[in-house]
């Protein structure tokens, strides 16, 4: 299950709009992670977005670099979140921003998004749990 198929990427201009407006963020140095709960019906329990600043990074080749580096990562390591929200039931839409100022190495966005995805595990966890109490 280590691919990143077209039904995983977030691209309907409704739920892009709704995850910028009130989705909540984790943050970390270099890159920022929108997450909204999701309606779409999808077999995946998460969509992705993936972005890097024109203004920051003018030429295409490199903003294509960053966005394939956040891809790659996210598709190895995925397997948790998706674990954890099928277990939960629910389902999340996902947009991985990047906010640094140098093109990262690998080893660098693996850290940041190894630590986003405990995050989401943490959070989706501790929503749901209160939600239920409520």
């Amino acid at each position: 299950m280590n691919t990143l198929s077209k039904q995983e990427r977030l691209y309907k201009k409704k739920t892009i709009e709704s995850l910028y407006a009130q989705g909540k963020s984790i943050k970390t140095p270099a890159i920022i992670c929108l997450y909204h709960p999701s309606e779409e019906i999808s077999e995946f329990p998460a969509q992705a977005l993936f972005t890097a600043p024109k203004r920051r990074f003018a030429r295409a080749h490199d903003r294509n670099r960053i966005k394939r580096l956040i891809k790659e990562v996210y598709r190895k390591e995925k397997q948790p979140l998706y674990d954890h929200l099928n277990n939960m039931g629910e389902k999340l839409s996902l947009a991985f921003i990047f906010t640094g100022n140098r093109i990262p190495d690998y080893d660098y966005v693996e850290q940041k998004i190894k630590y986003i995805i405990r995050q989401l595990i943490s959070v989706t966890n501790h929503e749901l749990s209160t939600n239920e109490n409520t």
